[in-house]
């Protein structure tokens, strides 16, 4: 048995530095020594997924592995196990035992934290220890630190945070009162499953007694809290309308853990008319399991195939969902299968470091689910494709959710009609390249009818927000262009670009946002498609088309362009028009306009020669070349601190704009026409989705970002907020 020893600094823990990482002193792990624990305490200045690093040699010729915790908890293996390679000589290592994740922590809040770091295995010195917010970081050439020059923070450890509690997940929010008609409890260390569960004297004890009950409409099932259970719950039976069965938990404590091991932690199959809450769900994270799984299951049974069951009104609330090697929740069809889903409600859940998708609502591809809600959700860390997603769905809502940290996009929507996405917050997006689908918000191709209002994206590795289309064509009997979108009343700060709008966006609406990036060679919005596939080759085009990017202010420092509309796009009776140009070096151009970056060659094999794009240094000169921005400004909108880099939707007082600043009160209100509303309403289709509270249609703007009046008649302000009303 190994001894602990503790070596701590916890009476002077390491300040914050201005700069990353976050560093301090190591020490010797040795069983034989009584060495096994290190504990260090930091003071972190800025709360989210901090990534560990270890300086290390190996005191002996074999290999070594260190687990670490936070704040006296240990990370679940394997990805709270960090190995150390034999002959590791003074070598950084930041890779956990699990192939998808490096070693990280997460900091609810600012301030003293605690990590500790034990040995499983081996003899080591830590020579150091560092913490860092730049996932893309790497040891610098001498190997005294770590190289932060891909960091969208530019390797920044301190950022202005805002105590935004009213957003995101929260331990101390409330759910709905429990009702139930009959009640069967379930206790892990006093209860008997020969007992008939009716009462807390008389519980069942596992998971098994269960999955053996037929359950039916107002039933409920209670674990104890403070309990944990190993295997994975599948129940049976659905509820009814108004009467749904609920699973949740009872007693005092911390909630009941159910670790599905080889199976889903909860998996509904076929079921309708469910509450899920209160539950802590994880599973083996080596194989592809989730949390919580509701879905239409269907395939061969006897040799004859079965029809699945379409899930019906589904609750999910107060659920933590972790360290699965599959999804957070999984709402909706199995890999594509069966029939959708009608009516899905998630509020106040926290999914975190998941091989998958954090939340995933979907339906079949030919976009079998619709009425879905998501709120009050925090996503972190999850490794496939979202922290927070709809696809294949029509009438759909995320609103007042946070995530951070995840791969490809933290919140997005693909193939689906009519989603509205708002009062969200999305940063740190990560990706292994920069190659741009490392980003905040995304409305993917096929996506028609959609809205992205009052959001906060910043310093994610990839695009602020994506807004694109896929060519030609239908999918599973839908088209793939993305038509009749809309993002406004947004923030990007120091995306990579803000905006990106490619292929074939259509009769979008772009407008009153505002985009901003400090960081070196990209551009706060680009407009732009794919050489390979230009107009006059008779395809549709690969190039947004008939879209209005109007009130918005595009601002850059450094050597990034505010505006970027290239090649094709220039054709395509796209529309600028009081939009703000601020460049704050003070060099180069404003406007990037047309030109083909490379050689084309389509059709019968025709070629085009290369030409460059034409360059704008005022708004005045590409306005006369173009006739675009009539009521285009060019000049300082009067945010000295727009890179302060503020973490929390609101207030964002760096960004309200001065009384005197020339973005104030400067263009007309931009008002969607009854034409253009009529076309759009096209798509759209009555699922009942209104007695969710889901938008059914884009209504006029009455307040700004910050939630203050737009004035009723006269001028409006360039960008998403009015002139602070003293």
């Amino acid at each position: 048995m190994l001894c602990a020893l503790l070596f701590s600094l916890l009476a002077t823990p390491v300040r914050s530095a201005d700069t990353l990482p976050l560093l301090a002193d190591g020490g010797k792990l040795e069983a034989r020594a009584g060495r096994d624990t290190l504990e260090r305490a930091f003071q972190i200045p800025t709360p989210g997924v901090w990534y560990l690093w270890l300086k290390v040699t190996l005191l002996d010729t074999s290999s070594a592995a260190i687990r670490y915790g936070f704040d006296g908890v240990p990370v679940k293996p394997p990805r709270g196990v960090i190995p150390v390679p034999a002959g590791a000589k003074s070598a950084w290592v930041h890779q956990s035992a699990h192939g998808q994740f490096f070693a990280q922590v997460n900091a609810d809040a600012a301030g003293r934290h605690t990590l500790t770091l034990s040995l499983v295995k081996g003899r080591v010195k830590v020579e150091k220890v560092a913490l860092t917010l730049a996932y893309l970081a790497r040891p610098t050439v001498d190997g005294k630190s770590l190289d932060h020059s891909q960091d969208p923070g530019r390797g920044r450890a301190y950022f202005p945070v805002t105590d935004n509690t009213g957003d995101g997940f929260s331990e101390t929010r409330a759910g709905p009162p429990l009702k139930a008609e009959r009640t069967f409890y379930v206790d892990a260390d006093k209860g008997d499953d020969r007992s008939d569960g009716i009462s807390v004297a008389s519980a069942w004890k596992t998971l098994e007694r269960v999955n053996a009950e037929p359950l039916g409409p107002g039933d409920a099932v209670l674990l104890k809290r403070g309990c944990s259970w190993r295997g994975g719950l599948l129940p049976r039976g659905s509820g009814a309308e108004g009467r749904p069965v609920t699973l949740g938990a009872w007693g005092e404590g911390a909630r009941p853990v159910i670790d599905g091991g080889k199976a889903d932690a909860v998996r509904l199959e076929n079921l309708s008319h469910w509450v899920v809450r209160d539950l802590d769900l994880t599973s083996d994270m080596t194989r592809t399991h989730s949390g919580l799984k509701v879905v239409t299951q269907v395939g061969w049974s006897d040799g004859r195939a079965r029809k699945g069951v379409k899930p019906r009104d589904i609750s999910v609330i107060n659920v933590v969902s972790h360290d699965n090697g599959e999804f957070g929740i999984l709402v909706g069809s199995d890999y594509y299968e069966g029939e959708g889903y009608d009516g899905v409600f998630i509020e106040n859940c926290l999914v975190y470091c998941n091989g998958e998708d954090g939340i995933k609502v979907g339906g079949t591809t030919g976009r079998g689910g619709c009425n879905t809600v998501i709120r009050y959700c925090t996503a972190y860390s999850n490794m496939t494709l979202a922290g927070i997603w709809i696809e294949s769905a029509q009438n759909g809502l995320i609103e007042r959710c946070r995530s951070y940290n995840n791969w490809c996009y933290n919140i997005w929507v693909w193939n689906a009609i009519n989603v509205t996405i708002r009062y969200c917050e999305a940063w740190r997006g990560i990706g292994p390249n920069l190659s741009g689908d490392e980003g905040g918000f995304d409305i993917d191709w096929s996506c028609h009818a959609c809205t992205i209002e009052y959001c906060y994206s910043h310093h994610n590795n990839g695009m602020g927000f994506l807004l694109m289309g896929l060519g030609d064509g239908d999918y599973f009997g839908v088209p793939q262009q993305s038509r009749y979108n809309i993002v406004r009343y947004c923030v990007s700060v120091d995306d990579n670009p803000g905006i990106w709008n490619v292929e074939t966006w259509e009769f979008g609406k772009v407008y009153n946002n505002l985009i901003a990036t400090s960081r070196t060679g990209t551009k706060a919005a680009g407009v732009e498609g794919w050489t390979m596939n230009p107009p006059k080759s008779g395809a549709d085009g690969g190039w947004p088309a008939d879209s209005d990017y109007l009130n918005n202010i595009f601002l850059t420092m450094a050597d990034s362009i505010p505006l970027v509309v290239s090649e094709y796009s220039v054709l395509q009776r796209n529309r600028f028009d009081g939009n703000l140009y601020f460049r704050g070096d003070g060099k180069g151009s404003l406007v990037e306009w047309g030109g083909f970056h490379r050689p084309l060659r389509f059709g019968k094999g025709e070629a085009v020669k290369e030409e460059p794009p034409a360059l704008y240094a005022s708004v005045a000169e590409f306005s006369s070349a173009t006739g675009e921005e009539k009521n285009g400004v060019q000049g300082d909108p009067g945010l000295p601190e727009i890179f302060r880099g503020e973490y929390g939707r609101l207030p964002l007082s760096s960004l309200r704009l001065p009384a005197n600043s020339p973005a104030a009160r400067a263009v007309d209100r931009v008002v969607l026409s009854k034409e253009w509303l009529a076309a759009r309403a096209k798509y759209l289709e009555d699922t009942g989705g209104g007695k969710w509270g889901i938008p059914m249609e884009p209504g006029p703007v009455t307040q700004d970002y910050w939630g203050q009046p737009i004035p009723a008649a006269g001028k409006v302000s360039i960008g998403p907020g009015e002139p602070l009303l003293r």
